[in-house]
């Protein structure tokens, strides 16, 4: 999840995954370019699956989900 901070702003993330039943853990850093959207896809070139018959690897893109930002209830004026 990207805060709403880092998609305004730009950052770079750590990123950890678990690919298709495997035990192993994969880590990547991830920048986040500034303005980007919910729904938004980030691509991680020559980081996805091994192509067929020995090809190289495709890439590897990470769907944009941004957090749910907390809001405080408002107080009325007495």
């Amino acid at each position: 999840m990207v805060t709403l901070e880092e998609a305004l702003h730009g950052s770079t993330r750590t990123v950890s995954l678990r690919r298709g039943g495997s035990n192993k853990l994969e880590t990547y850093q991830v920048q986040i370019p500034r303005g980007v959207r919910e729904g938004q896809r980030i691509r991680l070139a020559g980081q996805g699956e091994a192509g067929e018959r020995g090809g190289k690897k495709g890439d590897l893109f990470l769907r944009v989900r941004l957090a749910a930002i907390p809001i405080s209830p408002s107080r009325e004026a007495i």
